[in-house]
């Protein structure tokens, strides 16, 4: 098994471990006898793997690098959590760590109560510092790996609405030309994809707006002005690290 492994979520405290599968999924959802997550919508089914298992790998991976660099920690928990809100499970006498995400605070509450204090503060912090040491962020080269062009890339960014849609800006306001879904503030979301896919933290007007589809410089500074920037007029670039924060 490799020896790196991602979580959604990892909390830590002085009682328990906590650790998140987090599923975006809209639509109907339901897990089959071979315990398969099915996605359900529009009366089309997606079939997926058991978040629940995920997380339990998570879990077996986490001791293993712990006991590995002599770390006592407290109980490790694992959960799923379905985070999009037109989620609906469909699920007959489902797990108790199987929830949307409405339910996450009252399973942490749960779980403080029903476990005691193992570790002293000091200790939480050193186990929370390891931890943050270890983290190696995924190093993807999208287009390569791909083999994508920049030049086919769709312009706009993509609706949450209908999983479908391109959203254009059109005055004050982003709108699905699919589902007509209206979003204020869309553009961060497709500037962070700008960030992931091209693997920079930096954008230009230039590069925003043909990334955007947005036709208009003005509209696409103003979009923009309240990101941290270098340099003047045409050599102006924008910092997008604020933006995964």
């Amino acid at each position: 098994m490799s020896g790196y492994f991602q979580t959604d979520l990892l909390v830590v405290t002085a009682r328990f471990m906590l650790i998140v599968e987090a599923k975006h999924l809209k639509g109907e959802l339901s897990i089959n006898e071979s315990g398969q997550l099915l996605q359900r919508v529009d009366g089309v089914t997606e079939v997926y793997g058991n978040p629940l298992v995920q997380a339990e790998i998570q879990r077996y991976q986490l001791e293993k690098l712990l006991q590995r660099h002599g770390f006592d920690h407290p109980p490790i928990y694992t959960c799923a959590a379905f985070t999009h809100d037109k989620a609906i499970l469909n699920i007959p006498d489902p797990p108790h760590n199987l929830m949307t995400s409405q339910r996450l605070f009252e399973y942490y509450q749960m779980l403080y109560r029903s476990n005691r204090a193992q570790l002293s503060r000091a200790e939480v912090t050193k186990l929370a510092v390891f931890l943050k040491d270890q983290h190696t962020p995924l190093d993807c080269d999208v287009m390569a790996d791909f083999g994508v062009r920049a030049e086919w890339l769709a312009q706009g960014v993509p609706c949450e609405c209908c999983d479908g849609g391109m959203m254009r800006y059109h005055y004050t306001k982003w709108i699905c030309g699919a589902c007509g879904c209206v979003e204020a503030e869309a553009h961060w979301r497709g500037l962070r994809a700008f960030a992931v896919i091209f693997r920079t933290m930096w954008v230009t007007n230039k590069q925003a707006r043909a990334f955007l589809g947005i036709r208009s410089r003005s509209t696409c500074q103003r979009l923009l002005a309240s990101l941290p920037m270098e340099g003047e007029r045409s050599t102006a670039r924008y910092c997008l690290e604020g933006l995964f924060r």
